[in-house]
């Protein structure tokens, strides 16, 4: 991921404290049901960012907190979950209620179809989570 500028991650940190304060308040909850059970595997702070890696084979962004299994840990997850955040700041509170139910009714059809995962990142809003992020094609 790219290194911010004290200016950026000054209005990064203001971002995520007010407009993105759902997705923390989650990602907080998550984060801490996860350590509890002794499913975070490590994590890495990394600018507006922690980076945790769980022991699930699931990942997801609510806010500064993202979420990658460790076993799918690669610079392509990591910068599609950062995208997700990127996509969080443009949304802010409506990042849940859209792009969070999308991905996350994607993500459940592609466990229980297997041929509907097969387009999984070319459907919004992966595909704009892919952008926002960098992930190369």
């Amino acid at each position: 991921l790219p290194e911010l500028s004290p200016e950026q991650l000054l209005r990064r940190h203001f971002a995520q404290g007010v407009f993105c304060l759902p997705q923390n308040v989650l990602g907080a909850a998550y984060y801490a049901l996860l350590s509890l059970g002794g499913g975070v595997a490590y994590t890495v702070s990394h600018n507006e960012v922690l980076l945790v890696m769980t022991r699930s084979p699931f990942g997801a962004s609510l806010g500064r907190f993202l979420f990658i299994g460790e076993s799918f840990l690669t610079e392509h997850a990591v910068r599609h979950e950062y995208g997700h955040t990127l996509q969080g700041y443009k949304r802010g509170p409506f990042y849940l209620l859209f792009e969070g139910t999308v991905s996350f009714v994607q993500a459940v059809l592609s466990i229980a179809i297997p041929s509907f995962a097969d387009g999984y990142y070319r459907r919004w809003p992966e595909n704009e989570a892919d952008r926002l992020g960098g992930v190369p094609h």
